[in-house]
């Protein structure tokens, strides 16, 4: 039962971050020079989250490596 219970307190804790880097990521996105630094967060979530959850949480971590990726190639838009 107290595995049960660190399983579900280790998944709260990572959804709870994972909102955290999303909101920061979403600002430093709409900003101009700070999409590669919302990109390597990203990735450095994603690798954590994979270590984390041993591999339990991969479609998030999926996702999250492909926002990074996107986020670090991003040419930026000068007018």
């Amino acid at each position: 039962m107290s595995g049960l219970l660190e399983a579900f307190t280790v998944g709260f804790g990572i959804m709870g971050i994972a909102i955290i880097v999303c909101i920061l990521a979403i600002i430093w996105f709409s900003g101009v020079k700070k999409s590669k630094a919302a990109g390597i967060m990203l990735l450095v979530f994603a690798a954590a989250t994979l270590l984390i959850t041993y591999g339990g949480a991969f479609i998030g971590a999926f996702f999250y490596l492909i926002a990074g990726i996107l986020g670090i190639v991003r040419k930026v838009k000068t007018d």
